[in-house]
């Protein structure tokens, strides 16, 4: 009992031996029984495989309990399903093939299509992967390099690429889902693959470009030169610019602030942008008009308006000092006059100065001459002692130098002059002329004293007298010279020529 009979053709006999031996005989028996191959029971169930996974034997797995022996698999392991439905067939050879038999037994593998992973991480703002979200800004266009750029990880699966924003597109501010769909050129064992992108646009903080102007002088307005902020961007950003202190607006002495805002027309994608500049206005510096005074005699009664004339060129309160003052007598020669300007407003007004140059002349002594009405003169003769009569009639004593000559009408006498006197040279002889009238050509010279000499200048007047007769001159007579020379003595002169005369 419990004998396992191999398989094949076996007899077995049984025997009875009664327990009442002496009334009943043993009896005994054969019968033929033929043990068949026992065929293994294979388990294996239905499998479900991602394309492009190969068979591995996670797939191959088939059993059969309490037989030993080999499994066979067709495809075999390592084989690579297209997408679909396959079957798959297994073989079990038992180790002992004597008493087994051979199993065979199949299972359906469901091969899915395989579904690419798309790698999607824009660079260009704050990336997180887990929220696949990313923030940036506004006014960027939508390009390959920016946003749109995902890709396969499988480097081997061929598809396209395709989004529900087109290329160039600009994102307005605010929260948008960025979808790519890509769609592998083998569709026959991949299936199209999917993502959303949250992208979060935010609005541009708008750069002011507003550096600090040149310095104002009291007085100026604010113009577009000072107040000329702009913006710095590569985008078009269209807005207004409000300035605080405005345009057209007076500032006073001192540091300012200005500020300027920017309000973008587009609000919805620039925020409001603000900036300040720093402005100090100066005191004004007013502009003396004066001009050089011409040129006056030495007057003792001094300067006046007439000379200290400076004038402000705007109109503006405040008074002049001068050097020298009003009234101030100056001295013949160059002088320097200087106007000082002192503002009514010194907190917004500067001290100005300004320098003329102006030339005080002496005073040219004023001489009287008036000769006798009836005085005659005689060509050949020395003038008369009546007609050295010139008076100064300024308030000074000085010394009268007194010359004369005859002058031949359309000719004239040579004369020289030395200290002390005047030395004449008459000609009174021409060859090969007739008779001659002449003029008597009269000079009288001033040089006041030498404690009058720094205000008064030497004087000078010359009188033209007819003289009556004629000088007889023959043809054989050459040209002849006298020289006369006349002397002061006293108030007189006397001639070396003539004699002395008193």
């Amino acid at each position: 009992l419990g004998t396992i009979l191999t398989a094949g053709k076996h007899v077995l006999k049984v025997i009875c031996e009664p327990y009442d031996n002496a009334n009943y005989l043993p009896a005994h028996k054969k019968i033929s029984i033929i043990v068949k191959k026992s065929k293994p029971v294979i388990q294996w169930s239905e499998k479900d495989i991602c394309y492009p996974t190969p068979l591995g034997d996670e797939h191959l797995d088939a059993t059969c309990s309490h037989f030993a022996g080999v499994f066979e698999y067709y495809p075999p392991v390592r084989s690579l399903l297209n997408a679909g439905q396959h079957t798959i067939v297994v073989r079990f050879i038992p180790d002992d093939m004597d008493n087994f038999e051979v199993a065979v037994a199949s299972t359906l593998v469901t091969v899915h299509k395989g579904l690419p992973t798309i790698i999607w991480e824009p660079d260009g703002g704050n990336y997180d992967n887990k929220s696949l979200s990313i923030t940036v800004y506004y006014g960027i266009p939508l390009s390959n390099e920016y946003l749109l750029n995902a890709t396969c990880l499988e480097k081997d699966i061929i598809g396209t690429f395709s989004y529900n924003y087109e290329m160039g597109t600009i994102l307005c501010s605010g929260t948008h889902h960025l979808h790519v769909l890509f769609t592998p050129t083998d569709t026959d064992n991949y299936c199209e693959a999917k993502k959303v992108l949250e992208v979060i646009v935010m609005k541009i903080d708008p750069v002011i470009e507003f550096n600090n102007p040149e310095d104002l002088y009291f007085g100026d307005v604010l113009s577009p030169k000072q107040l000329n902020a702009k913006i710095n961007s590569n985008l078009q950003i269209d807005g207004q610019f409000l300035y605080i202190p405005s345009l057209g607006d007076r500032l006073d002495v001192g540091n300012h602030t200005i500020r300027v805002k920017f309000t973008p027309t587009d609000g919805s994608n620039f925020n409001v942008a603000e900036k300040v500049a720093f402005l100090t206005v100066h005191k004004f510096k007013p502009r003396i008009i004066w001009f050089d005074p011409p040129s006056i005699e030495y007057d003792p009664n001094g300067l006046n308006d007439t000379q200290l004339n400076a004038v402000v060129e705007t109109q503006l309160d405040g008074h002049f000092d001068f050097d020298p003052p009003i009234g101030r007598v100056l001295k013949p020669g160059h002088h320097v006059l200087h106007a000082r300007f002192i503002p009514a407003d010194l907190g917004r007004f500067e001290v100005v100065d300004m320098s003329v140059n102006m030339h005080i002349k002496r005073i040219l002594p004023t001489i009287i001459w008036e000769p006798p009405k009836s005085l005659v003169i005689v060509a050949e003769k020395a003038p008369p002692m009546e007609i050295f009569n010139a008076i100064c009639i300024d308030d000074i004593k000085g010394r009268f130098d007194y010359t004369y000559k005859y002058v031949l009408k359309e000719q004239t006498s040579e004369e020289s002059s030395y200290s002390g006197g005047l030395t004449l040279l008459e000609r009174v002889g021409v060859c090969n002329s007739d008779n001659y009238k002449y003029d008597c050509l009269m000079t009288v010279s001033f040089q006041p004293e030498a404690k009058y000499s720094g205000v008064y200048s030497n004087a000078k007047k010359t009188i033209a007298i007819p003289t009556i007769g004629i000088i007889p001159i023959t043809s054989d007579i050459y040209p002849r010279d006298r020289v006369t020379t006349l002397y002061p003595y006293g108030d007189r002169f006397y001639s070396d020529g003539y004699g002395k005369q008193s």
